[in-house]
């Protein structure tokens, strides 16, 4: 007969047993590694942008002379502003997913209430963001399919 672990938050009305509790450790395992692979990529995209940018501006300066020159590099500035603020958001949306993992994990160790329900409340920003993100990736999408 399996034993059913006794802990804290039996106290408000909700019991874990262990197999709860390993489904929670297995998806902070993946929470982690998500939002880890997320960060790692974040940062290569980063390091691209800063060194693909002195060539693309190289490269400007060469086809381009004059005042067009001018609108290339105000372009070109308004594109690298726009990819590091893309990378700047996605790394924010992810911490919640990490912060989520980390919450977990530590509640399973030290059976901690109030950091379970910071993992949780973690858990519902990080969903409540990219349920928003993707509604306007979507309505965008359905936009320009209609004005081809």
């Amino acid at each position: 007969m399996e034993e059913i672990r006794e802990d804290h938050l039996n106290n408000m009305g909700l019991q874990i047993d262990n197999e709860a509790r390993q489904y929670l450790n297995d998806s902070s395992k993946w929470a982690k590694f998500i939002s880890i692979t997320v960060f790692i990529f974040c940062g290569i995209l980063l390091l691209f942008a800063i060194v693909g940018s002195s060539v693309v501006k190289e490269m400007l300066n060469k086809m381009t002379t004059g005042s067009i020159s001018f609108l290339g590099e105000f372009s070109f500035g308004i594109l690298i502003t726009i990819i590091v603020f893309a990378i700047i958001i996605m790394s924010f949306v992810y911490y919640f997913l990490f912060n989520y993992a980390v919450k977990i994990k530590s509640t399973l160790l030290s059976e901690d209430i109030g950091t379970f329900n910071k993992g949780l409340s973690s858990l519902k920003t990080f969903f409540i963001i990219t349920t928003v993100l993707s509604i306007l990736t979507l309505l965008n999408s359905i936009y320009n399919l209609f004005n081809q």
